[in-house]
């Protein structure tokens, strides 16, 4: 089964605001505020560490487990919209669909959400809260299986 992993570089994000970046179900259609992280095809990892999976909260902001942060000193140093990820930074979201995993790594924090298996085709997503963000997007395809 392939890996698909997505790079997407912040190059810009208000302050004080989050960015949630993960998957959404391919044919998903936003809610009215124009945000797919409520669907149930829905999961990822907000700025400020809140984690969605099916469309549900499951990690408020903030209260990552401790094994998923492994800058810890800089992570303490950023603001609470931004501890996960913020201007500059590179974040790395990989879909294993062998182990039907989301894994997304920034500088700060290295969080795996389970992916349950009704939903067969996801696309990235990225949902902003107000003001003008700006970000770059690289995508790879791998195999799990080395060629023969």
């Amino acid at each position: 089964m392939p890996l698909l992993d997505r790079r997407v570089k912040i190059l810009q994000k208000p302050v004080g605001d989050y960015i949630g970046i993960g998957i959404s179900g391919q044919n998903t259609k936003p809610h009215e505020d124009g945000h797919t992280h409520g669907h149930e095809s829905s999961y990822g990892l907000g700025s400020g560490c809140q984690v969605w999976a099916a469309g549900h909260s499951i990690i408020d902001h903030g209260e990552l487990p401790p094994t998923s942060i492994w800058q810890k000193d800089e992570y303490r140093k950023r603001s609470a919209f931004d501890k996960a990820y913020s201007v500059g930074d590179e974040v790395l979201v990989t879909l294993d669909c062998s182990s039907l995993t989301l894994r997304v790594q920034s500088p700060t924090v290295d969080h795996t959400i389970i992916v349950l298996k009704k939903h067969k085709s996801h696309v990235l997503s990225v949902n902003f809260g107000y003001g003008n963000a700006e970000l770059q997007s690289q995508v790879a395809i791998s195999n799990l299986l080395p060629p023969n």
